[in-house]
C-alpha cells in the first residue's frame, strides 16, 4: 500500500510541474526539480547528464557554491527543468523531450536551442570527446622481409595518440596516429671469400587511422572493440660495412627504402576509470605493436 501511495505522489509532483510549464504567463523557475523513484524530491541545478556513466550531476539550491552531487539514472523517475522541459527516465534511461520554449534536451548533459526537433547531428559532439595517449610494446608490424632473421636492438617504443567522440549509444568515432622506430642488426661471415658483412637497420613507421569503437559501460571497467581503416608508411635506412678479414680492408654501404600500405586495425581491450576526467586503458591487437597501454583524458564536458 505504501508503494502505491509513492507512485501516486510521484505522478502528482511530475504532473504539477508539467502543467506549470504549460502556463505561458508564469516565469520559469530558477531551479530544476529531480523526482527520484523512491518519491523523494530534490531541488537543484542540473549540471550534466552523463551518458557514458549513466548518472546525473547537480548542485543543491540551498548551497549553490557547494559540492557537486550525483544520482544514477535508475534512481531517477523524472526531471522538471527550469526551461519548462520535463525529462522522464524510462527503464533507467532519459527519454528525450522538447520544452515549450523550443529547447531540446539531448540526453548527454546539454540543452541547446534548435529550430527543429530532429535527431542530434553526429558531429555536434566532436568537442566533447576523449584523448588517449598510449605506448606500444611487442612489435607487430614491419615492411622488412624476413625480419625475424635479424637481431632486435633497442628502439624507441611505439606511441599512439587517439581522439574519440560520442557518435551514438555505446559507439564512438575518431582518428588515431601512431609512430614507432625499431632497430635491427645482422652479421654474416662468408667462408668462401672471407667477407664479414655487418648491417644496422632502422625502420621508422607512421600510421594514420580512422576508427570506430564499441564499448560496454560498466561501473569501473569499460571493455571495448576498436576497428577501422589505416594507412602505414615505412621508412627503412641501412648502414652496412663489408670487411675483408684477410687484410682488414672495409667498405661502407648505405641504403634506404620507403613504402606504404592500407590495413584494417582490430584491437580489443578495456578502460579503467580513475577519476571523473581521467582513466587508463590496455588493449591488444594488430597494428604497429601487439600490446598497448596508456591514459585516457576527457575533453569538454
Amino acid at each position: 500500500m505504501q508503494k502505491l501511495y509513492s507512485i501516486f505522489f510521484i505522478a502528482f509532483v511530475v504532473g504539477f510541474f508539467h502543467l506549470s510549464s504549460q502556463t505561458t504567463d508564469v516565469q520559469p523557475a530558477g531551479f530544476d526539480v529531480i523526482v527520484k523513484t523512491n518519491g523523494e524530491i530534490v531541488y537543484g541545478k542540473v549540471i550534466e547528464v552523463s551518458r557514458t556513466q549513466e548518472l546525473v550531476r547537480y548542485k543543491r539550491t540551498d548551497i549553490p557554491d557547494g559540492p557537486v552531487y550525483e544520482l544514477f539514472w535508475n534512481e531517477i523517475y523524472a526531471i522538471s527543468y527550469r526551461n519548462q522541459l520535463t525529462e522522464y527516465f524510462v527503464e533507467g534511461k532519459p527519454d528525450t523531450g522538447v520544452g515549450s520554449d523550443g529547447h531540446r534536451f539531448r540526453g548527454i548533459g546539454e540543452i541547446e536551442k534548435t529550430e527543429t526537433t530532429g535527431e542530434t547531428l553526429w558531429f555536434s559532439e566532436i568537442r566533447n570527446g576523449e584523448l588517449r595517449i598510449g605506448f606500444g610494446l611487442l612489435r607487430q608490424y614491419s615492411k622488412i622481409s624476413e625480419i625475424d632473421e635479424y637481431r632486435d636492438r633497442t628502439g624507441f617504443p611505439a606511441m599512439a595518440l587517439t581522439y574519440l567522440f560520442p557518435f551514438s549509444e555505446n559507439m564512438e568515432l575518431g582518428s588515431s596516429i601512431s609512430w614507432a622506430s625499431f632497430k635491427y642488426s645482422d652479421r654474416t661471415l662468408s667462408e668462401y671469400d672471407q667477407l664479414l658483412t655487418e648491417r644496422d637497420i632502422t625502420e621508422t613507421l607512421f600510421t594514420f587511422a580512422v576508427v570506430g569503437r564499441y564499448y560496454i559501460d560498466m561501473d569501473l571497467f569499460r571493455p571495448y572493440l576498436l576497428s577501422g581503416i589505416s594507412y602505414t608508411n615505412s621508412s627503412v635506412r641501412t648502414d652496412g660495412r663489408i670487411r675483408f678479414t684477410d687484410d682488414e680492408r672495409s667498405v661502407l654501404v648505405q641504403g634506404g627504402a620507403r613504402s606504404g600500405s592500407f590495413g584494417i586495425p582490430i584491437r580489443a581491450g578495456f578502460d579503467v576509470r580513475l577519476s571523473e576526467k581521467a582513466g587508463a586503458y590496455v588493449d591488444i591487437g594488430n597494428g604497429l605493436t601487439l600490446l598497448q597501454i596508456g591514459g585516457v583524458f576527457k575533453i569538454g564536458r
